[in-house]
């Protein structure tokens, strides 16, 4: 009897011994991930570290605040340019994400502004993104006005996959029984690629219009690729006035036809795209 008590006794030192020198903690299992993200972002991401999540804390709060979202999950707001170090301690494990913040260099113009009839209007919007930083998405806020600067219209619209380079149309149609003057466009936040990571894959596909009926996009590779292509209608005198966008996802070597019906009134259409490989990370 006195011996089962001595043996039991040195399992459990033993098993005190092993905890303190042999059992690794949170940090010695911890997993890296890089994000890249914009000044204005906000991110809700959840940690597939299994169990919950236990604390959040950011190196520098003034570039990336984080907290708790849920049991699983935190919310990371990116305040301005910069790095910043965010580690995650849940109960199996810790993840780490080393955030690269940049400020969107998304430019916004307005193309042309049309009286399209009587007091409808067409504003049309350029924008580009000159950075070498694919945007997943992008806001643009609008203000439209007449000659004393009264607002007739501000609102926002929401672009996808702005690669490096890329360019995008958009327009907007008001009624006015004023004449419209001028109107105003920026950019007002962006996400990247938090989930996937994304390259320009725009020579990977093509995109042709037939006629007003149709539009053909082809793949010319295997793999997992939106493109987004915007169908840019002039008039007589060059002003665009009107755009129809259209997305098609591939995930394999092809081509689909989608049916189109484009107004009449256009004379003349271009094509304008872009396209996205994406990966998971």
């Amino acid at each position: 009897m006195k011996l089962r008590r001595i043996m039991g006794s040195m399992v459990m030192v033993l098993a005190l011994v092993a905890g303190l020198v042999g059992v690794k903690g949170p940090d010695a299992e911890a997993k890296t991930k890089s994000m890249t993200t914009f000044v204005g972002e906000v991110d809700n991401i959840t940690i597939f570290m299994g169990g919950a999540v236990k604390s959040v804390k950011s190196s520098k709060k003034s570039v990336v605040k984080v907290k708790k979202n849920g049991t699983y999950g935190i919310t990371a707001t990116s305040k301005k340019a910069g790095k910043a170090k965010v580690t995650v301690r849940c109960a199996r494990g810790t993840m780490i994400y080393n955030f690269t913040v940049k400020k969107a260099k998304l430019t916004c113009k307005v193309k042309n502004i049309t009286q399209t009839s009587g007091n409808l209007y067409t504003v049309a919007f350029e924008i580009s993104n000159p950075s070498s930083v694919p945007m997943e998405k992008a806001q643009v806020n609008y203000g439209i006005y007449d000659a004393s600067g009264t607002p007739i219209k501000e609102n926002n619209f929401v672009l996808n996959h702005m690669i490096k380079g890329s360019k995008a149309y958009y327009t907007v149609t008001v009624f006015s029984q004023t004449p419209v003057n001028y109107a105003v466009a920026k950019c007002a936040g962006a996400c990247g690629y938090c989930d996937y990571k994304g390259t320009n894959a725009k020579k990977k596909v093509s995109v042709k219009l037939n006629g007003t009926k149709s539009v053909t996009f082809k793949c010319k590779k295997k793999a997992t690729i939106e493109c987004v292509a915007d169908l840019v209608g002039y008039d007589d005198n060059g002003n665009i006035i009107e755009v129809t966008t259209l997305s098609n996802y591939f995930y394999k070597k092809g081509k689909e036809t989608r049916s189109v019906f484009l107004s009449d009134k256009v004379k003349k259409w271009k094509v304008c795209y872009r396209a996205v490989q994406k990966k998971k990370r």
